[in-house]
């Protein structure tokens, strides 16, 4: 009993008050890690029983890198972006930032159902993330009904950006409980042809690739040391939504003409908002390197991507679960593990110094293991990419070595947390230490 108290004292209050202390949920943090752990376990598995796509453990797999790492990550990111960036104040409440807990609970739900498997349990899950995704969108759309955000760095609208990503997020859970509805009772009569590329593209495209889009032009600055905040950079994301929009009712009613046109403006948009990142990653020099590793690597693979999608709207057809795979581990994968190099030694040294620490980033970080990590995940992200492009059952030994490669470059991320958390520990305390509470100004 007094060991757990103790455990409570030293770890929970730790986390609480890092919640307290207006920076990225510490929480949403370590529960992101621990579920792309697990989807990395996943996928092993999956590989090793020679699943077939479309089994309840490919989606188990595939929800718990995109709903429960990239998601949470996202969120865990946004609750921080959003008051400092677009000056709207969600996600400065610990009831702003339970959403993030309501999304973590229906994922363990979501995922859950799939491994048992349960479509009940999973359905049960795929409802709490809609609640509380749903609360999320109504407090950003509150806010800006509210007249808040008057903060916005050179007019970027971040507020409204990550107002229509949200709405995506909403949506594209709405759909895929429709599809679970479906599977549970086939008189619901929605088409499971069609409905899965198009719940595929409000998640990965309108919702994480949007998002990524938007938070990208504010923490390009941290990351770069220099902002890739540009009206070009804003077109380029107007035209990759009206693509997205376009391409939705092209997929679903179907109207087969639609998409070359969709895809036309999301490439255009992509070429707009890439080119300035595109240039400013390749040409940076920061302080912290690691970040743009990863940066640079997600910008190959969504450029990969793109070919490849061109290439299947024409005589090479490729089949989906590849092009999910190129985007959801290669471009946004990469993209989020590039923040978690900047925003993580960040966030522990808070949570050990207090929400005044200033300590930079590389300070916590050794090469030595950062280049491992980062090799280990290029080579595993590119073997199960390749796994899952060509069609048939044999590339199941390509699968399991670069899922074996992806989970060990996980344990050696972990490894880094690990070690960044023990030097934090040896660096000067600051005047308010993180087990006080903390007091915000208000704005």
């Amino acid at each position: 009993m007094n060991t757990d108290r103790s455990i409570f004292r030293k770890y929970g209050r730790a986390l609480l008050a890092g919640e307290r202390a207006g920076f990225i949920s510490p929480v949403g943090f370590f529960a992101m890690h621990l579920f792309q752990g697990t989807a990395w376990i996943l996928l092993i598995l999956f590989a090793l029983r020679k699943g077939a796509v479309g089994s309840p453990l490919f989606f188990a797999m595939l929800h718990a890198f995109g709903l429960g790492f990239l998601t949470l990550a996202a969120l865990s990111v946004l609750v921080h972006v959003l008051p400092a960036a677009a000056g709207i104040p969600v996600g400065e409440s610990l009831r702003d930032r339970g959403a993030i807990g309501g999304v973590l609970v229906g994922a363990l739900f979501f995922v859950g159902g799939w491994i048992i498997p349960n479509l009940r349990v999973a359905l049960a899950g795929g409802g709490i993330v809609l609640l509380t995704g749903g609360y999320f969108l109504l407090r950003v759309l509150r806010e800006i009904g509210d007249g808040r955000g008057r903060t916005r760095p050179r007019g970027a609208r971040l507020d409204l950006m990550t107002a229509v990503a949200l709405s995506f997020f909403v949506a594209g859970t709405l759909l895929g409980i429709f599809m679970l509805l479906t599977l549970l009772h086939p008189g619901v009569g929605l088409s499971l042809t069609l409905a899965p590329p198009a719940h595929a593209l409000m998640m990965i495209g309108g919702w994480l690739s949007l998002l990524v889009m938007s938070v990208f032009l504010r923490t390009s600055g941290p990351l770069l040391e220099r902002s890739v905040m540009s009206e070009y950079s804003m077109k380029g994301w107007i035209l990759v939504l009206c693509g997205i929009l376009l391409a939705l009712p092209g997929i679903l009613m179907p109207i087969p003409l639609l998409i070359p046109t969709a895809y036309a403006l999301g490439v255009a948009g992509l070429f707009l908002y890439g080119r300035p990142a595109g240039r400013a990653i390749f040409n940076a020099h920061p302080s912290n390197p690691y970040p743009i590793w990863f940066l640079r690597s997600s910008l190959a693979w969504v450029i990969v991507g793109g070919a490849l999608l061109f290439a299947s709207l024409g005589s090479f057809p490729l089949p989906l679960p590849g092009l999910l795979m190129i985007f959801l581990l290669g471009g946004v994968g990469q993209f989020f593990l590039a923040h978690l190099y900047h925003l993580g030694p960040r966030l522990l040294a808070i949570l050990r110094n207090g929400p005044n620490d200033l300590t930079p980033p590389v300070a916590l970080l050794d090469k030595r293991r950062s280049v491992p990590t980062f090799l280990l995940y290029q080579a595993g992200i590119a073997l199960v990419i390749l796994s899952f492009l060509p069609e048939g059952r044999h590339f199941e030994g390509l699968r399991l070595a670069g899922a074996l490669l992806g989970f060990l470059g996980w344990l050696s991320l972990s490894r880094e947390i690990r070690s960044a958390w023990i030097i934090t520990g040896r660096l000067p305390k600051t005047e308010n230490q993180i087990l006080l509470p903390v007091t915000r100004k208000k704005s």
